[in-house]
């Protein structure tokens, strides 16, 4: 959803009306701070009745704060990747933030067992993807920078390969930067 939030409201009301299941509030290049994953999410909550889903990324480190703060609005479900493949163009831990939200008093119903047999059952394939290069590094870091050109997770990550594989990963931020110049010169025609 992209607009205002009386446009956003409108627009999941229309959603609600042609019969979708649930809303999700994407969030591809970990953008969206806290507040305005509360506001949004409390805005949803109280004109549609069907579960509201939150999925962000955590590019800029943000990740981990806005679905907290979703979920305090009232969100259905969020967005999570099991912690060996989270953090940088993925999404926040999910056992940190089970952990994070029990603390708080949510109760959620994941088996911390079961989680951690599933994170040492990826670590050595995420060590082999490291290490063959098919897992880059650079895409598990935050990079505050992309607040301001504002790349997309996915498209980060495709970018970062691209880069590597033509032995031009140096130039990542002047390429990101040329993202935001075109993106912004599209708003303005």
């Amino acid at each position: 959803l992209v607009g205002s939030e009386m446009c956003i409201r409108d627009r999941a009301r229309e959603m609600e009306k042609m019969g979708v299941q649930s809303i999700c509030i994407k969030d591809m290049a970990g953008i969206m701070g806290p507040q305005e994953g509360y506001d949004l999410v409390k805005a949803l909550k109280e004109n549609v009745k069907v579960p509201i889903v939150v999925h962000t990324h955590c590019t800029t480190g943000l990740g981990p704060l806005t679905l907290q703060k979703a979920v305090e609005a009232g969100a259905d479900v969020i967005d999570t990747a099991i912690s060996c493949f989270s953090g940088g163009t993925a999404q926040p831990a999910t056992e940190t933030l089970a952990y994070a939200l029990r603390q708080e008093g949510y109760e959620v119903s994941l088996d911390d067992k079961k989680l951690k047999e599933i994170n040492d059952f990826f670590k050595p394939i995420r060590a082999q993807a490291l290490e063959s290069g098919l897992l880059n590094p650079v895409v598990l870091s935050t990079e505050t920078d992309a607040l301001v050109y504002q790349v997309p997770g996915g498209m980060l990550s495709n970018l970062v390969a691209q880069l590597t594989a033509q032995k031009s990963l140096d130039k990542l931020d002047a390429v990101s930067y040329t993202h935001l110049r075109a993106h912004e010169t599209e708003l303005h025609l």
